[in-house]
């Protein structure tokens, strides 16, 4: 670990508007009163190696629409079909973890897995298009209809994508995927949460949650793990300050808590993209170097979910900007506050310029470049997640899952989110 900064030193008097005024409570809702109990979600996308390549779909004189590309629908499949750049997407409907919400995960699995049959035997059947190739690749697409396609897209034809260089033959047909896992918990199970990540590393397809020291940075989870080892080493130190908040609250056990460690962890951890990136690292967009994207946007974590003792905290020790260089210490050997200006995402992410001091600033709605998630993706604002926060695990995908190891994948997630709940 880099020398972490835990040295007592003169803080800047932050003051938060109203933060001494209200009592903390442990579930909040927006006037103060109790927040009703949550129940856990979850969410699944599967980013199957099947598709359109745009030199194929010339040749073929087709244009794949960006909506659904099949019947199925959220509302009676609990799933649909899109394109994701030249893959299918599937993306399921977000389940609530009672007994509805099981049963029609159940049903879920049946439709895409059927779904994921007929790709196979539509592959399967399907002759190469000989007179359709692509410079550099062996082989040719072995074009068929698309499964279930609505009326408006009956009439294209998709295929099982090159990979390395050469398309599949009729045996490697197989359906695979990249996943990707959306749950909600509580910020204070964000330890036990990286803790389990750690502890799945070597496990069977469908019940590893991240790749090991073998992979690229991209598909392993040290960012986390060293966030962790960050946060909790720091927290050790600071509860032997006695030190006392602007509003004269004792900084201990209690106040200084594990929902307030695990937000810390979660910041953390996009503050070491920039220093763990590697050059095999190639994804364009932000997110693809995240272990967790967090789904729940860091200011209403910040102003809803947090404690006003939290928010004060983290304020007065963290993420003020007269303080921050305490957060920087998590990530960096010798913090100064001149470490604001690192960029958080590696230079391959060439249209997202933000930095460390635009995640802090955006976190405490100061002014920002931020306008939206690090990282993309569709957000869970917490008035749909408080008192819990939506993660999306994106290490889940760090090898090829095919698809009769997809019910062992999604029954992970849920035994691991009943778990943290």
């Amino acid at each position: 670990m880099p020398g972490l900064q835990f040295r007592q030193l003169p803080l800047t008097a932050w003051s938060q508007h109203g933060a001494s005024y209200y009592p903390d409570r442990i579930l909040r809702g927006h006037l103060g009163q109790p927040a009703t109990p949550r129940l856990p979600q979850v969410m699944f996308e599967f980013d199957v190696h099947y598709g359109f390549r745009d030199e194929v779909n010339e040749k073929l004189g087709q244009r794949v629409p960006f909506d659904r590309l099949t019947k199925h629908d959220k509302k009676h499949d609990f799933f649909n079909v899109k394109q994701d750049l030249d893959r299918l997407e599937i993306g399921t409907e977000r389940f609530t973890l009672d007994t509805a919400g099981l049963a029609n995960i159940a049903q879920v699995k049946k439709n895409i897995a059927a779904f994921a049959d007929a790709l196979e035997k539509g592959c399967r059947s399907a002759s190469e298009r000989t007179n359709i190739s692509i410079p550099k690749i062996t082989g040719h697409p072995r074009l068929f209809p698309l499964p279930n396609a609505r009326d408006s897209t009956s009439g294209l034809l998709v295929h099982k994508l090159h990979i390395n260089g050469k398309f599949p033959t009729k045996s490697e047909c197989l359906v695979w995927a990249s996943p990707q896992a959306h749950i909600t918990i509580p910020l204070a199970k964000v330890g036990q949460l990286i803790d389990e990540i750690r502890n799945s590393i070597g496990k069977p397809p469908g019940k590893a949650l991240t790749g090991g020291s073998d992979r690229r940075m991209g598909f392993r989870s040290d960012h986390l793990f060293r966030a962790k080892e960050g946060v909790e080493s720091l927290r050790k130190a600071m509860l032997t300050w006695n030190h006392k908040l602007s509003n004269g609250v004792l900084v201990d056990t209690t106040t200084f808590s594990d929902q307030l460690s695990g937000f810390l962890m979660l910041q953390a951890s996009y503050l070491w993209v920039i220093k763990l990136a590697q050059k095999a690292d190639k994804e364009s967009f932000g997110k693809g170097h995240l272990p967790i994207n967090v789904k729940t946007p860091f200011p209403d974590i910040f102003s809803k979910i947090l404690t006003p003792t939290e928010q004060l905290i983290y304020r007065e020790l963290f993420a003020g900007p007269a303080i921050r260089y305490r957060m920087f210490g998590l990530v960096e050997s010798h913090p100064t506050l001149a470490h604001g200006a690192q960029r958080l995402f590696p230079p391959v992410v060439g249209f997202v310029t933000f930095t460390w001091d635009d995640l802090l600033n955006w976190t405490l709605g100061l002014p920002s470049s931020i306008h939206g998630l690090p990282g993309g993706g569709t957000q869970w604002p917490a008035d749909l997640t408080t008192p819990l926060v939506a993660l999306e695990l994106r290490r889940v995908g760090f090898r090829a899952m095919a698809a009769k190891h997809w019910d062992t994948f999604i029954d992970t997630i849920i035994d691991l989110t009943r778990r943290l709940n």
